[in-house]
């Protein structure tokens, strides 16, 4: 059913708005009211998605800014902002940017990374942070048509929120059953 290209450009703007709120925005918020609170030996896991690998974003230069070692959070929602723009404007597909739900996770990804950097840099003692992805699990939210089990989902974030007391790694990383995955 073809439902005209205003409404179809207003859901589409909904669909991502909503998409980054949740995932990125909401993220975020409560890192900034959590990171001045976090203990000694804290683990921080951030949920992501293989989705959210660079290798799905075509965009050459979203990609160079998401991999410099200068990157900030501020770039980061720079970004996102960048992204809606262009979704709202019908651009998204003319920038080779990927769905809003692959952007929200690179983003995450992304996030990880400079909090690692930041909390190395801060007085913070032994916290860590990383993000994963829990893989296509059997939930409501995928019909039920996941191939791993909840438990199995749990796996990966549970290792990481367990992490011993000074482990060299993984930090900042991103890990997908347990191993790390490289982003690009």
């Amino acid at each position: 059913m073809y439902i005209g290209k205003e409404k179809e450009e207003v859901a589409a703007i909904v669909q991502a708005t909503t998409t980054l709120q949740v995932n990125l925005f909401g993220h975020l918020e409560v890192y900034k009211h959590l990171f001045p609170i976090f203990r000694p030996h804290a683990r921080i896991v951030n949920i992501a998605s293989t989705l959210g690998l660079l290798n799905y974003n075509n965009n050459e230069e979203v990609r160079e800014k998401l991999m410099s070692g200068e990157l900030t959070m501020q770039d980061i929602v720079n970004l996102a902002e960048e992204y809606l723009r262009d979704v709202e404007q019908g651009l998204e597909e003319q920038k080779d940017w990927p769905d809003a739900y692959s952007v929200s996770k690179t983003l995450v990804m992304a996030a990880t990374r400079v909090q690692a950097r930041e909390l190395a840099e801060d007085s913070h003692e032994d916290v860590i942070v990383n993000s994963c992805c829990p893989g296509w699990v059997k939930t409501n939210l995928t019909g039920n048509r996941g191939v791993k089990s909840p438990a199995l989902g749990a796996d990966t974030p549970v290792y990481l929120a367990l992490l011993p007391p000074n482990c060299a790694s993984p930090v900042g990383e991103f890990v997908v059953d347990r191993k790390i995955r490289r982003v690009r």
